[in-house]
């Protein structure tokens, strides 16, 4: 996979993650989530960071701060997914 390729599929998962209400997800989807955030997070990251982005001449001002505020949405978003988890399990634990 390119890594055009694994920023467009971040950016889709990210939209998908978006639209769902998070507080009417059973616990273990939050957590599939939670993982697939990371994981697309961590693909994300590994391009800005290491791949074709630092080395790409074409990549302007413009196109860098569009990919740190999809990190930073993408990071806003797996801490209000992990929130959530928190709060489920204590809830659990506590009854």
């Amino acid at each position: 996979m390119s890594a055009d390729q694994r920023v467009t599929a971040a950016r889709e998962y990210l939209g998908y993650a978006r639209k769902v209400t998070l507080a009417d997800l059973p616990h273990s989807v939050l957590l599939r989530m939670a993982a697939e955030l990371r994981r697309q997070l961590g693909q994300v990251l590994d391009y800005v960071t290491e791949g074709e982005a630092v080395t790409e001449p074409l990549l302007d001002e413009e196109v860098w701060q569009a990919l740190l505020t999809e990190v930073s949405e993408m990071r806003d978003h797996l801490d209000r997914v992990l929130r959530i988890v928190r709060q489920l399990v204590q809830r659990e634990v506590s009854q």
